[in-house]
């Protein structure tokens, strides 16, 4: 079992080209973050279509490793229709990646087992448009859907909104995803909680007190705030490594 959590951060934005996208992605995998995810709106858009920033930013990130004897991963969202997400999610395996990004709700949450199944590849799912289903008098609660329904589906990491962050959950909702996420559930394996949508990088420190070594945190819209996302990067990698060696 690893000794300190993982360090995710996001390929964007929206109208970028797939070399802009795989140039940050070697920049990001060099500064040593453990997993690199397309941003859940990248999809297919004309300046960086699925298959060239597939192939672009894998090789980047392969290329980086190579150079550094890292093992940052990429994970590109396959998220379309269900044709084509297996078509796409194929793709992302016979390139060399391990895992990929779904939105599980606009996919079809059959979808994201059925990729899992065939493929062998780790799902990260991502909560897009999950806030309609958490309304005060009817729907889901939060740790229900995203801490069961998510992980039943076949998800092996679920990104959910962190407390502080741009979004309302709050603190006592966290901690029962995280929960959920991580406890007895019949013969389901436990999943990955990756709490994002806002973490400063400047308190991954105080959210690996709260949330404990067995977590992904996703760390996007802070590093790219900064002059230089990468050198903010592998500061946020050094602070994490410092913080779980002490």
């Amino acid at each position: 079992m690893r000794g300190r959590p993982l360090l995710c951060t996001v390929l964007k934005p929206l109208g970028c080209s797939a070399r802009r996208l795989a140039e940050l992605a070697y920049g990001f995998a060099r500064a040593g973050v453990d997993l690199i995810k397309d941003d859940h709106g990248l999809v297919d858009q004309a300046p960086a279509p699925f298959g060239e920033r597939l192939e672009r930013c894998q090789e980047a990130v392969a290329r980086a490793n190579g150079e550094t004897g890292g093992n940052t991963l990429y994970f590109p969202n396959v998220t379309s229709v269900a044709s084509v997400m297996s078509d796409r999610a194929g793709a992302a395996r016979r390139a060399g990646c391990r895992g990929v990004l779904v939105n599980a709700l606009p996919a079809g949450l059959g979808a994201v087992g059925e990729i899992a199944a065939t493929t062998g590849l780790a799902i990260m799912s991502h909560p897009a448009l999950a806030g309609a289903f958490f309304q005060p008098d009817h729907g889901f609660a939060p740790a229900v859907l995203l801490g069961d329904v998510f992980r039943v589906a076949g998800s092996d990491a679920v990104i959910y909104p962190n407390v502080g962050g741009r979004f309302t959950f709050s603190a006592a909702t966290c901690a029962a995803i995280n929960a959920r996420l991580r406890g007895p559930l019949g013969r389901v394996a436990p999943a990955f909680p990756a709490p994002g949508g806002g973490i400063d990088a400047a308190r991954v420190p105080h959210w690996i007190e709260r949330y404990g070594a067995d977590t992904i945190f996703l760390i996007g819209a802070s590093l790219y705030a900064q002059p230089d996302p990468i050198a903010a990067a592998g500061q946020v990698v050094a602070a994490v490594k410092r913080h779980s060696h002490g």
